[in-house]
């Protein structure tokens, strides 16, 4: 899956959205599942499509639920399945990964900004 995010002087840069890999022996997901960036972006492209009102089935995220300042949950198409993002504190937290740095808390801290400026819910 691609996305595109505007760089220096106006070109644009194709971000690839690669697989994630499973958990690990010992049950914790690979801490590699993604940045905070990869989530923004694949805000920007989720946002795009519902602006449009696409049904794009390359979206790597999709927003299924939002609970103001409490929960994120989001329809990963990489990984195949919902993930929990808890607000606790203002602090958001992906269950999936275990992290505050992973994607789905990338896209998680969008959904929470958007609602801040236009009241989504």
């Amino acid at each position: 899956m691609f996305g595109r995010r505007k760089g220096a002087g106006g070109s644009y840069q194709v971000l690839a959205f690669l697989a994630r890999k499973e958990s690990g022996p010992d049950g914790m997901t690979d801490k590699s599942n993604g940045s905070l960036d990869e989530g923004i972006v694949a805000f920007g492209v989720w946002l795009n499509a519902q602006e449009k009102d696409a049904q794009d089935d390359n979206l790597p995220m999709i927003l299924s639920r939002f609970i103001k300042d409490k929960l994120v949950m989001i329809y990963d198409r990489i990984l195949g399945k919902s993930v929990k993002v808890n607000i606790v504190d203002g602090i958001p937290s992906c269950e999936e990964c275990n992290s505050t740095d992973c994607s789905h808390v990338g896209f998680a801290i969008c959904v929470e900004q958007m609602n801040k400026r236009s009241r989504i819910e």
